[in-house]
């Protein structure tokens, strides 16, 4: 994915944009039992995180960047006490925080979280 392109779609995912409706926060905030809709949404978040690694070994992040983290983080945090919101609101906010948190400290391998996450959350996912 093009850096760009990921810039535009964690920007569309956080709410920022006037595409609400199509991104990964309208789903936590509307539909948090929606699991396909959760997964494919969230997926994408990471799939543009991994497009813009290299921006977090930069010394400082662009703010719009940080905005749309803190919306997504935010997001996920408000969405688990919603009710009727299905297990993996919480998985996937707490593997969006490690990831973030990875990325930040310049882990080796900053989306481990999320590629263990089935094997790792396996108890806590619905089936």
């Amino acid at each position: 994915m093009e850096r760009e392109l990921a810039h535009h779609l964690l920007t569309m995912h956080s709410g920022r944009l006037g595409a609400f409706v199509e991104g990964y926060r309208f789903v936590l905030r509307y539909r948090p039992g929606d699991r396909g809709e959760l997964r494919r949404r969230f997926d994408e978040v990471i799939d543009c995180l991994r497009a813009l690694e290299d921006e977090f070994r930069r010394p400082v992040l662009p703010r719009q960047l940080m905005a749309d983290l803190n919306q997504l983080l935010m997001g996920g945090i408000l969405a688990m006490g919603r009710e009727g919101a299905v297990p993996e609101v919480r998985v996937f906010t707490e593997i969006l925080a490690e990831t973030v948190t990875a990325l930040l400290e310049n882990n080796s391998r900053p989306f481990e979280a999320y590629d263990r996450y089935q094997e790792n959350y396996s108890d806590r996912l619905s089936p």
